[in-house]
């Protein structure tokens, strides 16, 4: 019977082999969660700055499409926050003359009609202000004062002179040369202008 010894050699290590080893083992990947979360607030961010600045151009910032408006065959048709008013105004410029049932609808809904005297009244905070048909001399708490134009009726409709408007109310007016269209605009804050200071 033979029996065989098998000589294991002794190989010695590579230096360096064992730390690698080590190293190896006790690496562990790094959590990422933070770097998640970073990323998501912001795309947040990022989205919420989006949708605010869609919302501002599209309340805020002027339509250039050209809309075709109906003018229901008028030549001095009122334009007012987008839609044309049933009734057109009369005269141009500082002569223009706005029909009573707009001024009562948008504008200032306690002006009123008093048929008995055919006068309309205006009341602010501190004046009362009578104005008659076909004359220009009104009365401004009991004190007469001149019109350059008068409050004029035609047929069931009254129209108003431009100038107690733009005192009282502020308003921006604007005649288009080109089309007739009258467009009015309401100032951010009630102010009082100069009489005849009417952007015509």
């Amino acid at each position: 019977m033979h029996l065989f010894c098998v000589m294991r050699q002794n190989v010695p290590l590579r230096e360096g082999t064992m730390e690698l080893s080590v190293n190896s083992t006790a690496r562990r990947p790094k959590r990422s969660g933070f770097r998640f979360w970073s990323w998501f607030i912001l795309f947040i961010i990022a989205l919420c700055s989006a949708g605010g600045t869609y919302y501002w151009y599209s309340v805020y910032y002027p339509n250039h499409d050209h809309v075709e408006p109906d003018l229901n065959n008028m030549k001095q048709p009122i334009y007012y926050q987008g839609a044309i008013w049933k009734e057109e105004g009369k005269g141009t410029k500082e002569s223009l003359k706005l029909p009573l049932s707009f001024i009562q609808e948008k504008v200032d809904p306690t002006v009123l009609n008093e048929a008995s005297s055919d006068s309309v009244i205006i009341t602010t905070k501190d004046k009362v202000v009578r104005l008659k048909t076909n004359t220009i001399t009104g009365m401004m708490n009991d004190k007469a004062f001149t019109l350059r134009f008068p409050l004029e009726k035609q047929g069931n409709l009254i129209y108003m002179p431009i100038d107690p408007l733009l005192e009282y109310y502020g308003l921006d007016i604007r005649e288009s040369e080109d089309t007739g269209i009258i467009m009015i605009y309401r100032s951010r804050f009630l102010c009082v202008h100069p009489v005849g200071s009417s952007s015509l």
